[in-house]
């Protein structure tokens, strides 16, 4: 593959590495955080731990739309933090189950089937329309395909439409 830019070919290779770094600190965050979370669960109760999360993720997760090129390590300390609140993935699981429980003792009758299967399905519909809508209107914003393996230059709609779904994103 062949791009004739220097300049271009030095930015991306210097985005890949960060990036890579970036996912780096986040899965470190979690990794590291775990611990944290089990004794937060065992000290507080699973509801404190996971309201303490969720104020967490509110403050951490604009991370997500930070990145540039000049000031990495703010955006990677922020995506450290947002590793740090993704480590308490048991506790949905967990809070599930006493939810399951519960709902059994107070119908006598057993719908932990319903409760997961609209779990998993909510959070594959999620997903697919995550991943399908921004893309789709993108193409509706003007985005360029690239040319030859080469990143065309794209117009001012399709960055306004970007910044848009990114800060829609933490509103959310």
């Amino acid at each position: 593959m062949c791009i004739r830019d220097r300049y271009y070919d030095k930015l991306r290779c210097r985005s890949t590495y960060w990036i890579g770094f970036m996912v780096l600190a986040f899965v470190m965050g979690a990794l590291l955080s775990l611990p944290c979370w089990f004794t937060a669960v065992r000290t507080l109760q699973k509801k404190t731990a996971w309201g303490i999360s969720s104020m967490m993720q509110v403050i951490a997760l604009p991370a997500m739309a930070l990145p540039k090129d000049k000031y990495m390590i703010v955006p990677m300390v922020l995506f450290f933090l947002v590793g740090i609140t993704q480590g308490n993935g048991f506790l949905q699981r967990s809070m599930l189950s006493d939810i399951i429980d519960y709902d059994e003792l107070l119908e006598l009758k057993r719908n932990e089937g319903l409760y997961t299967g609209i779990i998993e399905g909510l959070s594959k519909l999620t997903i697919v329309l995550a991943q399908i809508v921004p893309l789709t209107f993108m193409y509706v914003a003007g985005y360029k395909e690239p040319q030859m393996g080469v990143p065309s230059e794209q117009p001012f709609s399709v960055e306004i439409y970007i910044q848009c779904v990114d800060f829609s994103i933490l509103i959310l």
